[in-house]
């Protein structure tokens, strides 16, 4: 007979990671990184720039001025993702190891707080 507990037998399975169609890649301008307790929260804003339309005849001096009118623009959340600590040091690692495998070093401790720290 096997074992009663749940969750106690030795074996591994593979895990196929299927993408789903129904997923469109959004780009992301700003990330917001939240933790409680042993979960993080990361969440990716797209910022676009506002359209600004001029007339043809306007000059560029009317375009400046109109976008230093403008006080703020809306983020639009892109996506939402919420890790346990242990699979957050998981991404880390492997967010490090991708840097690295495509010429990018990263020294954590000569970086200093990230910004809105």
């Amino acid at each position: 007979m096997g074992d009663d507990k749940q969750g106690s037998v030795d074996h591994k399975a593979r895990i196929d990671f299927p993408v789903f169609e129904p997923i469109v890649p959004a780009y992301a301008t700003n990330i917001v990184i939240q933790h409680y307790g042993k979960e993080f929260i990361v969440t990716y804003y797209a910022v676009l720039p506002p359209a600004v339309l001029t007339e043809p005849d306007q000059s560029p001096e009317v375009t400046k001025a109109r976008l230093r009118e403008i006080d703020s623009v809306p983020a639009r959340c892109v996506a939402r993702i919420v890790l346990s600590d242990e699979r957050m040091v998981d991404f880390l690692r492997l967010m490090v190891q991708n840097l690295k495998d495509v010429g990018i070093e990263i020294d954590l401790k000569a970086m200093g707080p990230a910004d809105g720290d």
